[in-house]
């Protein structure tokens, strides 16, 4: 859903219409006596906490009409930080890995990584001994998070599992900033989403 809010004398009064309504028609031309901005807010009003939004001013100098002050070059900027964070949130919710048969869930965090880096490390120096065995955090189908022990296939196969997933959502990203960087509205950007 897609509003605007109503901003009074610098404060944000309330909700103004529903884009998505069909009797919506935007805010008000020209705009009520000491009425300085309209937010044109991108998802469900929760006063509770910060929005995205784009302000809308009115302008003389603009043929009288509501214009967004912030610029296209703002806007994609910002949207790159939304999808930079979602990327980064991806990532640390951890990956999917069935080098132990079945599905585990493993964590991702850096401290994560580091520890699984120092597995594999410690894995390559083992060889082919086939009694090294190295404990590791990781999740079952029924969520039960508990060191298991993983051999060295088994360990390297954690490690290349968690690269791709890490790659695959900086690909994502990286997609998802190239769109941004061409799109040339702002309904366009908002509408790119992780």
């Amino acid at each position: 859903m897609t509003a605007y809010a109503l901003v009074i004398d610098g404060v944000v009064e309330s909700q103004h219409g529903e884009v998505d309504s069909p009797d919506f028609v935007g805010p008000p031309e020209p705009p009520p006596n000491n009425v300085d901005t309209y937010l044109l807010l991108t998802e469900p009003i929760d006063w509770r906490r910060p929005t995205e939004t784009s302000a809308l001013h009115w302008s003389a100098e603009d043929g009288m009409s509501w214009v967004e002050s912030a610029s296209i070059d703002e806007l994609r900027a910002r949207r790159i930080e939304v999808m930079s964070l979602a990327c980064e949130q991806q990532i640390v919710a951890g990956f999917m890995c069935s080098a132990l048969g079945e599905d585990h869930l493993y964590p991702a965090k850096t401290k994560d990584q580091i520890n699984l880096l120092g597995s594999i490390a410690d894995a390559s120096m083992a060889g082919s001994d086939p009694d090294w065995r190295t404990q590791f955090w990781c999740a079952d189908a029924a969520g039960a998070w508990e060191f298991r022990d993983h051999t060295v296939g088994q360990i390297q196969q954690v490690g290349k599992t968690g690269k791709r997933a890490i790659l695959e959502a900086m690909g994502k990203n990286e997609m998802l900033r190239r769109q941004i960087g061409a799109a040339t509205t702002a309904a366009e950007i908002e509408a790119i989403t992780w």
